[in-house]
């Protein structure tokens, strides 16, 4: 009996090694588009993408005439001209 209770131990110590070390896309970084057409396909698409490792990433929103969106890091998008940064950015 002691034999079969450790032979589970081992068997599910290894599974969730092997469960815990899995390359799960979802906790991979989102790359960020050149351009979107709208501001709401970048919200749709890549709202969350806007975290503190793409701080000052920018996207080109195709209707507005060259101007980008422009992420602060903290979850929001600014719109910014193409020569210009955000206040989150200008010290970048």
């Amino acid at each position: 009996m002691l034999v079969k209770k450790l032979a589970f131990l081992l068997f599910a110590v290894t599974l969730f090694g092997f469960v815990a070390c899995s390359d799960n896309s979802s906790s991979a970084e989102i790359e960020l588009p050149d351009s979107t057409k709208t501001m709401d396909d970048l919200l749709n698409n890549f709202g969350t993408a806007c975290t503190k490792s793409k701080k000052c990433e920018r996207v080109r929103i195709e209707e507005w005439d060259g101007d980008f969106a422009e992420c602060d890091g903290a979850g929001t998008w600014t719109r910014v001209a193409e020569d210009k940064r955000s206040a989150a950015c200008s010290s970048n």
